[in-house]
Protein backbone atom coordinates (compact mmCIF):
# COMPACT_ATOMS: atom_id res chain seq x y z
CA UNK A 1 0.00 0.00 0.00
CA UNK A 2 1.27 3.33 -1.05
CA UNK A 3 2.01 5.76 1.80
CA UNK A 4 0.29 9.44 2.50
CA UNK A 5 3.69 11.13 1.05
CA UNK A 6 3.72 9.19 -1.82
CA UNK A 7 0.50 9.51 -2.77
CA UNK A 8 0.48 13.27 -1.88
CA UNK A 9 3.56 13.85 -4.31
CA UNK A 10 1.33 11.55 -7.25
CA UNK A 11 -1.45 14.26 -6.36
CA UNK A 12 1.12 17.28 -7.02
CA UNK A 13 2.15 15.94 -9.78
CA UNK A 14 -1.04 15.36 -11.05
CA UNK A 15 -2.64 18.85 -10.16
CA UNK A 16 0.93 20.22 -11.84
CA UNK A 17 0.20 18.68 -15.02
CA UNK A 18 -3.86 19.30 -14.78
CA UNK A 19 -5.42 21.16 -18.13
CA UNK A 20 -9.05 20.73 -17.08
CA UNK A 21 -9.89 24.12 -16.88
CA UNK A 22 -8.70 25.59 -20.49
CA UNK A 23 -8.83 29.70 -18.95
CA UNK A 24 -6.76 28.90 -16.09
CA UNK A 25 -4.15 26.82 -17.79
CA UNK A 26 -3.65 29.42 -20.57
CA UNK A 27 -3.33 32.74 -17.50
CA UNK A 28 -1.14 30.44 -14.85
CA UNK A 29 2.27 30.68 -14.00
CA UNK A 30 2.51 27.06 -12.59
CA UNK A 31 -0.64 25.24 -10.63
CA UNK A 32 0.17 25.42 -6.98
CA UNK A 33 -0.34 21.94 -5.23
CA UNK A 34 -0.70 21.71 -0.94
CA UNK A 35 2.43 21.04 1.46
CA UNK A 36 2.57 20.02 4.69
CA UNK A 37 2.98 17.44 7.21
CA UNK A 38 1.13 14.18 5.28
CA UNK A 39 -0.88 13.05 8.03
CA UNK A 40 -1.49 16.88 9.48
CA UNK A 41 -3.67 17.23 12.56
CA UNK A 42 -5.48 20.42 10.48
CA UNK A 43 -5.46 21.12 6.93
CA UNK A 44 -6.18 24.72 5.85
CA UNK A 45 -8.08 25.61 2.59
CA UNK A 46 -7.65 28.60 0.86
CA UNK A 47 -9.49 29.62 -1.86
CA UNK A 48 -6.76 29.71 -4.38
CA UNK A 49 -3.10 30.29 -4.22
CA UNK A 50 -1.34 33.87 -4.39
CA UNK A 51 0.50 35.12 -7.17
CA UNK A 52 3.55 34.78 -4.39
CA UNK A 53 2.15 31.20 -3.98
CA UNK A 54 2.21 30.83 -7.96
CA UNK A 55 5.87 32.39 -8.25
CA UNK A 56 7.29 30.76 -5.71
CA UNK A 57 8.30 26.90 -6.95
CA UNK A 58 8.71 25.45 -2.91
CA UNK A 59 5.57 27.35 -1.74
CA UNK A 60 2.35 25.71 -1.60
CA UNK A 61 -1.29 26.65 -2.44
CA UNK A 62 -2.33 29.12 0.14
CA UNK A 63 0.56 29.64 1.57
CA UNK A 64 0.74 33.35 1.87
CA UNK A 65 -2.51 33.38 2.88
CA UNK A 66 -1.72 31.06 5.95
CA UNK A 67 1.23 33.37 6.82
CA UNK A 68 -1.73 36.58 6.43
CA UNK A 69 -4.44 34.52 9.00
CA UNK A 70 -1.54 33.93 11.62
CA UNK A 71 -2.44 37.11 13.17
CA UNK A 72 -5.64 35.89 13.53
CA UNK A 73 -4.44 31.84 15.01
CA UNK A 74 -1.16 32.44 15.86
CA UNK A 75 -0.60 28.48 16.18
CA UNK A 76 -1.31 28.07 12.23
CA UNK A 77 2.01 29.71 11.16
CA UNK A 78 3.95 28.30 14.15
CA UNK A 79 3.11 24.77 13.76
CA UNK A 80 3.19 25.17 10.02
CA UNK A 81 5.70 22.32 9.36
CA UNK A 82 4.30 20.52 12.33
CA UNK A 83 0.99 19.61 12.24
CA UNK A 84 -0.26 21.67 9.28
CA UNK A 85 -1.17 20.85 5.67
CA UNK A 86 -1.58 23.81 3.56
CA UNK A 87 -3.66 23.50 0.54
CA UNK A 88 -5.99 25.64 -1.81
CA UNK A 89 -9.75 24.73 -3.48
CA UNK A 90 -8.57 25.82 -6.68
CA UNK A 91 -5.23 25.13 -7.76
CA UNK A 92 -4.29 27.62 -9.75
CA UNK A 93 -4.33 31.36 -9.40
CA UNK A 94 -7.63 32.58 -11.36
CA UNK A 95 -7.12 35.20 -14.15
CA UNK A 96 -8.86 36.27 -17.04
CA UNK A 97 -6.96 38.19 -19.53
CA UNK A 98 -4.08 38.21 -16.75
CA UNK A 99 -6.72 39.94 -14.57
CA UNK A 100 -7.44 38.54 -10.97
CA UNK A 101 -10.38 37.49 -10.48
CA UNK A 102 -12.61 35.05 -8.16
CA UNK A 103 -12.94 31.70 -9.09
CA UNK A 104 -15.52 30.15 -10.58
CA UNK A 105 -17.88 27.35 -9.85
CA UNK A 106 -16.81 25.34 -12.80
CA UNK A 107 -13.17 25.59 -11.56
CA UNK A 108 -14.17 24.91 -8.08
CA UNK A 109 -15.86 21.78 -9.34
CA UNK A 110 -12.72 20.77 -10.96
CA UNK A 111 -10.45 21.13 -8.29
CA UNK A 112 -12.77 19.54 -6.02
CA UNK A 113 -11.57 15.88 -6.90
CA UNK A 114 -7.72 17.29 -5.51
CA UNK A 115 -8.87 18.64 -2.22
CA UNK A 116 -10.88 15.48 -1.89
CA UNK A 117 -8.31 13.02 -2.32
CA UNK A 118 -5.90 15.57 -0.27
CA UNK A 119 -7.74 15.08 2.63
CA UNK A 120 -8.94 11.16 2.64
CA UNK A 121 -4.68 10.94 2.07
CA UNK A 122 -3.95 13.37 4.97
CA UNK A 123 -6.99 11.91 7.57
CA UNK A 124 -7.22 15.30 9.30
CA UNK A 125 -8.72 16.27 12.28
CA UNK A 126 -9.38 19.69 11.62
CA UNK A 127 -10.20 21.12 8.18
CA UNK A 128 -10.00 25.15 8.52
CA UNK A 129 -11.68 26.38 5.47
CA UNK A 130 -10.94 30.25 4.69
CA UNK A 131 -13.42 32.49 2.96
CA UNK A 132 -17.22 32.31 2.89
CA UNK A 133 -17.32 31.45 -0.80
CA UNK A 134 -14.84 28.54 -0.28
CA UNK A 135 -16.41 27.31 2.99
CA UNK A 136 -19.92 27.32 1.64
CA UNK A 137 -18.28 25.21 -1.56
CA UNK A 138 -16.67 22.79 0.73
CA UNK A 139 -19.36 22.38 3.33
CA UNK A 140 -21.44 21.80 0.40
CA UNK A 141 -19.82 19.05 -1.10
CA UNK A 142 -19.05 17.45 1.92
CA UNK A 143 -22.41 17.33 3.99
CA UNK A 144 -24.49 18.13 0.71
CA UNK A 145 -25.43 21.57 2.65
CA UNK A 146 -24.00 24.87 3.21
CA UNK A 147 -26.08 26.03 6.87
CA UNK A 148 -25.77 29.77 6.71
CA UNK A 149 -24.74 29.23 10.68
CA UNK A 150 -21.95 27.38 9.74
CA UNK A 151 -20.29 30.20 7.13
CA UNK A 152 -18.54 33.22 8.33
CA UNK A 153 -18.48 35.57 10.27
CA UNK A 154 -20.73 32.77 12.17
CA UNK A 155 -18.54 30.40 14.04
CA UNK A 156 -19.76 27.06 14.40
CA UNK A 157 -18.13 23.82 14.28
CA UNK A 158 -19.08 21.54 12.08
CA UNK A 159 -18.69 17.48 12.80
CA UNK A 160 -18.32 14.39 11.34
CA UNK A 161 -17.94 11.16 11.89
CA UNK A 162 -14.36 12.12 10.61
CA UNK A 163 -13.40 15.23 11.20
CA UNK A 164 -13.91 19.00 12.12
CA UNK A 165 -14.74 21.76 10.27
CA UNK A 166 -13.97 25.45 11.06
CA UNK A 167 -15.01 28.26 8.80
CA UNK A 168 -13.05 31.49 8.84
CA UNK A 169 -13.57 34.72 7.43
CA UNK A 170 -10.54 35.65 4.75
CA UNK A 171 -8.71 38.82 5.67
CA UNK A 172 -10.43 40.73 2.76
CA UNK A 173 -13.38 39.36 4.57
CA UNK A 174 -12.15 40.37 8.27
CA UNK A 175 -11.14 43.87 6.80
CA UNK A 176 -14.77 45.07 6.09
CA UNK A 177 -15.72 44.81 9.33
CA UNK A 178 -16.00 47.46 11.24
CA UNK A 179 -13.63 47.52 14.31
CA UNK A 180 -15.44 46.18 16.66
CA UNK A 181 -17.12 43.67 14.83
CA UNK A 182 -13.82 42.53 13.82
CA UNK A 183 -12.33 43.09 17.46
CA UNK A 184 -14.96 40.35 18.29
CA UNK A 185 -14.44 38.20 15.79
CA UNK A 186 -10.68 37.84 16.34
CA UNK A 187 -11.66 36.88 19.82
CA UNK A 188 -13.84 34.36 19.22
CA UNK A 189 -11.72 32.64 16.75
CA UNK A 190 -9.15 32.74 18.91
CA UNK A 191 -11.30 31.25 22.08
CA UNK A 192 -12.74 28.45 19.54
CA UNK A 193 -9.44 27.91 18.29
CA UNK A 194 -8.15 27.31 21.77
CA UNK A 195 -11.11 24.49 22.25
CA UNK A 196 -10.43 22.96 18.81
CA UNK A 197 -6.68 22.94 19.47
CA UNK A 198 -5.96 25.54 17.19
Amino acid sequence: MEDAAAKLAGLAADVGSCTRCAELVSGRVRAVAGRGRPHAHVLVVAPHPSETDEADERAAAGASLLVEMAELVPRLAQDADASVYVTALVKCVPRSERSLREPLESERDACFAYLSAEISTITPHLLVTIGRETSAFVLQRLFGRADESALPPALRVVESPSFRVLALASPAEMAAMTGRERDRYVEQVRALAGRSGL
